[in-house]
């Protein structure tokens, strides 16, 4: 990727990054708004239909822990968004203008991808920790929710449903991410590595990580080698394609000689063929004398 490349894809991630924290303040704006329209319909309902001191100290119970999993699960979404973010830029460094060069010095382009490395591991911890832990306050929601008078309000069930598809979309991203993250860094080892003649660190995250080096090592030898081969294949049959025109050149030219002197000296052409007429009846000649000879010695074998 060039620089001008690098440059609009980071300026797309601090933007999208910027546009996304701006929804997430609308919505948490729309969520305090129904909040308390949820809270005046209650009152309304309480003073058409009152309510038992039990069913009122439910119902606020239902409400203070209804708004403390939300603020928990907002918190927990802020959190995953910049985490992703991250993980996203260190993504776009890896396919940018650092990631080309790291394989120009080897021990500088070891370093940084065992850098990019770890900061990736830590990344990847944090951010699945984070959503395990958004996982827990959506069941716990869901949990109250259904527990409540308010499993059929309409508001409540449609922010539940919107935590769900938050926590599926980040979840998503992340294993994309992930991947394409994954798919870098080895490649970029193997970049390093094939110009440091070693590979000093590791690629995956098990226990087959050194099998699984040394089985991309041995593998970008053979391309290596396929490609040498290849390249000495093309070789030959450029430089007989070009012993092959040179020979062409030089019959065509021959022929084209041939062919002025015989247009240009008429008489040459007569004695040439001539020539010709005469080996050609010596040829036959020959023939008839060996023909007869053999005739009468067989004639001679006979009698």
């Amino acid at each position: 990727m060039s620089v001008a490349e690098a440059s609009t894809c980071n300026s797309f991630v601090t933007k999208w990054e910027d546009l996304r924290k701006r929804a997430r303040s609308l919505e948490t704006d729309v969520d305090v708004k129904l909040l308390s329209l949820n809270k005046l319909g209650a009152s309304l309902g309480a003073s058409k239909f009152p309510m038992s001191v039990a069913e009122a100290s439910t119902c606020n119970s239902f409400v203070t822990k209804w708004e403390d999993l939300r603020k928990r699960a907002r918190s927990l979404e802020t959190d995953v968004d910049v985490k992703l973010l991250s993980l996203n830029k260190l993504g776009a460094s890896l396919g940018g203008v650092r990631g080309s060069a790291l394989h120009q010095e080897s021990n500088f382009g070891l370093d940084n991808v065992s850098l990019s490395r770890n900061t990736f591991e830590a990344l990847s911890v944090d951010i699945q920790n984070l959503l395990d832990q958004l996982t827990n306050v959506n069941e716990r929601m869901e949990e109250l929710l259904r527990d409540s008078v308010y499993s059929r309000n309409p508001a409540s069930s449609h922010t539940l449903q919107r935590h769900r598809e938050i926590l599926q979309d980040y979840s998503h991203e992340f294993r994309r991410a992930q991947g394409n993250i994954n798919v870098l860094l080895e490649r970029e080892l193997l970049m390093a590595s094939s110009n440091a003649g070693i590979c000093q660190i590791n690629i995956g995250s098990d226990g087959l990580n050194n099998r699984r080096s040394d089985l991309f090592l041995k593998e970008h030898e053979h391309i290596k080698s396929s490609d040498k081969l290849l390249d000495d294949q093309i070789g030959l049959a450029l430089s007989t394609k070009e012993s092959l025109f040179v020979q062409r050149l030089g019959l065509k030219s021959i022929s084209k000689k041939m062919t002025t002197l015989t247009k240009r000296y008429p008489a040459v052409h007569s004695l040439m063929q001539k020539i010709h007429l005469k080996k050609s009846r010596d040829a036959m000649v020959i023939a008839a004398v060996v023909s007869l000879c053999l005739i009468l010695m067989f004639i001679y074998g006979v009698s």
